[in-house]
């Protein structure tokens, strides 16, 4: 399934490790499933420890993301942890971040 061209994309994931969301990921990027994304919001991660070699979950995607030309946004206070608000699809939504404080903006 591709992602909609113009979508601000909302990344979480609760209990996996860091090479399974490093191999989901590039799956993603290097079949275009990024192409036309305006924006990435990364929420929690939830129990995501690193494995033997160290590399945690925020290594993984400032590697994989990192070089994406689109504004990302980390630590998003949303996920499967405390903070799990519903998070409409299909909307139309605007991102804010100003001065450290960041926002959503659901135009329904």
């Amino acid at each position: 399934m591709r992602i909609p061209a113009g979508a601000i994309l909302f990344l979480e994931d609760v209990g996996e490790r860091p090479y399974r969301v490093d191999r989901m990921l590039a799956t993603l990027l290097t079949g275009g499933h990024f192409d036309g994304v305006r924006g990435v919001v990364v929420g929690e991660f939830t129990d995501c420890y690193p494995g033997s070699d160290r590399i945690c979950v925020q290594d993984v995607l400032r590697d994989l993301l990192g070089s994406l030309e689109i504004p990302i946004v980390a630590h998003f206070p949303m996920g499967h942890g405390a903070d799990n608000d519903p998070l409409p699809l299909g909307m139309r939504t605007s991102l804010h971040a100003i001065d450290g404080e960041i926002w959503l903006s659901l135009n329904g």
